[in-house]
Order: C-alpha cells, then structure tokens, then sequence
C-alpha cells in the first residue's frame, strides 16, 4: 500500500496560500456573477472537466448560501489575517 509522504501532501501555490478558512472575502461583480461578500469554508483544487489540469476553487458562505467556483484572483480580504500562513502549518 502507497503511503504519502509529508513532503507530498505540501501544495504552494502563492494565490491560494493568501487565504485561510474563515477569511472573509469581498468578491466583486462580474459579467459571470454578482457581488458577494461572505466567509471562505473551502478552499480545493479542482480538475478541469475534460483536461489534466487542476484549478483553484474557492468556497464561500454569504447569507446563509453557499457559492462555490471563484478563483483567488476573485477575491480580496476584507479584514486580513493578523499573520501569513505559512507552508506547512
């Protein structure tokens, strides 16, 4: 049986890695969405439907809804965190 090891369960991927579950996040209108303003619950890598290629994802919860599918360049902190996460905590 195939175990993995601590060095492969580490992603960095600088975009993600700025927010943290239960940041909340200001998202702002687009021609593919309206403004939403609510608390990160989940943050995944996703693949893409048909391609071998995983895209952030963005879970957040606004009004007692869930929204999921925003990518992080989407979102902006509204109060940042009082520290950086840093890789492996």
């Amino acid at each position: 049986m195939l175990k993995l090891q601590p060095e492969n369960t580490i992603v960095d991927i600088p975009d993600l890695n700025r927010f943290q579950i239960g940041d909340h996040v200001v998202v702002d209108a687009t021609e593919h969405f309206d403004r939403f303003e609510g608390v990160i619950i989940g943050i995944e890598l996703r693949r893409v439907y048909g391609a071998d290629r995983l895209e952030p994802c963005i879970t957040l919860l606004h009004d007692g809804y869930i929204t999921d599918e925003f990518k992080p360049m989407d979102c902006r902190k509204v109060d940042p965190s009082p520290q950086p996460r840093e890789l492996g905590r």
